[in-house]
């Protein structure tokens, strides 16, 4: 759970547990006789005329084994078309029901959520009747408190069952904590404190259930320090700092003793120490972190004030780059062992201005490719880092940045990434690999042979992938870092 943001998986797990094709939530890890029929049949004319049948079927149970066994068989096209026939012929049925759930997460704005949502039970009442909707209603009460209205996210938390959910309350506690309504964010996060509380002192830890998406129930000792990291920024904007300061210690001191080592925890405890002029245990601290290139940008203002109350204002700035110079040079020996040579498919894409590039175009250039999405947090975590690398080559004509915004989920993509660019303020051109109406497939990242996002690619002037990268390594100065290597490297080559 290293690195774990709790505000990050849940949004995740919603789009798991909604996805009706790409998560399979209906293609659980349970016996089903009739998909191990299917998945043991041998003969492939007798298997194409069973899944025939069942896709031509007037019942959705046979429809929802089709897509099933496609799901199982990684034939996500075939699953997806199946979908939509589904959803056609049973305009009340459980793929309707799903993707009219999934309307409600994908808006952004709470007001629109909230009369989705009611849609939802008008439209599915048999449905609904017997469903766990908890989670829809903290999501919608999370989006109000995004939007800085914390009374109708007090309003909405009346309506469930709070007592078993004090992941979602963290949540709503971070988001009201990132709009400063201190007293709010203390208010849910208190009350999440307590529950977590209650149950690490039961004798009896129920196993994770449905309503529990994050496992709070088993990891109930974990979470708690999760919880009481948060409780401790939220008092030290009030200014009760001494208090904020034992809250802080507590949970960096159970970080350290399990080796967990969050870096949320890590930061709130080091901005303490130096709140509390605590220099001397702040600095090997911030150090290491500037080292690994995890540093964020407030523990590097942090260092910078420790260095400067324990040495003075002279020769910062050689003491930082004697950190940093250690973080490049590793990284450096790293990425030339991870080298490859393969021939880059071709391809074209298109920008949100209709312009198109295709790999012929870029002959010559290095090409870095970052196929990313809107709805992906590792995706977006490294932005900034690879905007500040686009800012470095701007004017170098050699150097050529495609982002590429694949695997869409909201109904209106290009719209939807236009405006997050915006929001966010990035200069960067992003060009769209959009889902083929009729495969169902987004064909340059399949091209590109990608599993999961966040995958960058470092091509060179010749046409050949020279770097692959899945993930993210660390912080902004570690991505920045691998990407200017990489760069280097490919352009020596």
């Amino acid at each position: 759970m290293k690195n774990f943001l709790l505000k990050y998986f849940f949004f995740g797990f919603l789009l798991f547990f909604i996805s009706g094709v790409n998560a399979q939530s209906f293609n659980r890890r349970v016996s089903d006789p009739r998909l191990d029929s299917l998945r043991n049949e041998k003969d492939s004319i007798r298997l194409e005329e069973k899944l025939l049948q069942l896709s031509n079927s007037n019942k959705e149970e046979d429809l929802i084994l089709a897509v099933k066994f496609y799901n199982a068989t990684q034939q996500i096209g075939k699953a997806e078309i199946l979908v939509d026939v589904a959803k056609k012929k049973f305009p009340k049925g459980l793929y309707s029901y799903v993707a009219a759930k999934n309307k409600v997460i994908m808006e952004k704005d709470p007001i629109k959520k909230e009369i989705y949502f009611k849609e939802v039970f008008h439209d599915f009442p048999e449905k609904t009747a017997t469903d766990d909707l908890d989670m829809y209603w903290m999501d919608i009460a999370s989006g109000y408190a995004e939007a800085g209205n914390k009374d109708k996210a007090i309003e909405l938390i009346s309506i469930v069952k709070a007592d078993v959910h004090p992941d979602y309350l963290y949540i709503i506690a971070e988001k009201l904590y990132q709009k400063e309504y201190w007293d709010a964010s203390l208010k849910f996060i208190t009350d999440a404190i307590n529950i977590v509380e209650k149950t690490k002192a039961s004798k009896n830890e129920k196993a994770v259930t449905e309503g529990d998406p994050l496992n709070v129930r088993n990891n109930a000792q974990y979470y708690y320090y999760i919880f009481i990291n948060l409780y401790s920024k939220v008092l030290a904007k009030t200014g009760k700092i001494k208090e904020a300061f034992q809250y802080a210690k507590e949970a960096y001191d159970y970080d350290k003793k399990n080796e967990k080592e969050n870096d949320e925890i890590v930061g709130n405890y080091t901005s303490l120490l130096v709140a509390t002029g605590s220099y001397s245990e702040a600095l090997p601290i911030l150090e290491r972190y500037v080292k690994e290139g995890k540093g964020t940008n407030e523990m590097k203002n942090d260092l910078k004030t420790v260095y400067t109350k324990l040495n003075g204002d002279r020769g910062y700035q050689d003491y930082y780059n004697s950190l940093t110079s250690d973080l490049k040079k590793k990284i450096n020996e790293d990425l030339v062992k991870l080298m490859i040579n393969e021939k880059a498919p071709d391809f074209v894409l298109t920008d949100l201005k209709g312009k198109q590039v295709s790999l012929k175009d870029c002959k010559g250039k290095i090409v870095v490719i970052d196929f990313w999405a809107t709805w992906c947090s590792p995706c977006k975590k490294s932005l900034p880092a690879m905007q500040k690398a686009v800012n470095k080559y701007k004017n170098d004509p050699n150097v050529k940045f495609l982002f590429v915004h694949t695997w869409e989920k909201a109904n209106n993509p290009i719209e939807d990434v236009r405006n997050f660019i915006k929001e966010n303020k990035y200069t960067f051109d992003v060009y769209m690999d959009l889902k083929d109406p009729v495969t169902k497939s987004n064909k340059v990242v399949s091209s590109f042979k990608v599993s999961g996002i966040p995958t960058k690619f470092i091509i060179d002037k010749n046409g050949n992938i020279r770097f692959k990268v899945v993930g993210n390594s660390g912080g902004d100065d570690t991505i920045f870092e691998e990407i200017i290597s990489m760069i280097e490297i490919a352009k020596s080559r």
